[in-house]
């Protein structure tokens, strides 16, 4: 499945089609794996901070961009 990222107010996040959940009988609240991927290589994310921590938007960045060079 593929699918774009979207900006919801400070938040980001992913639509599923119709179709799509109810083909795979989603309902709200369950819990789904999605691997991310940009130009078809897997995105490493784990492990990234949580927002609330003080410099934790700097540290989120230095992820990403060691991620991209891993690419």
């Amino acid at each position: 499945m593929r699918a774009k990222l979207l900006e919801w107010g400070n938040s980001y996040g992913i639509r599923l089609s119709k179709d799509d959940v109810q083909r795979f009988g989603l309902r709200p609240n369950h819990e789904v794996r999605i691997r991310l991927e940009i130009n078809g290589e897997p995105l490493r994310v784990k492990d990234l901070p949580s927002f609330d921590l003080q410099g934790a938007a700097d540290h989120h960045d230095e992820i990403f961009a060691e991620s991209a060079d891993e690419r």
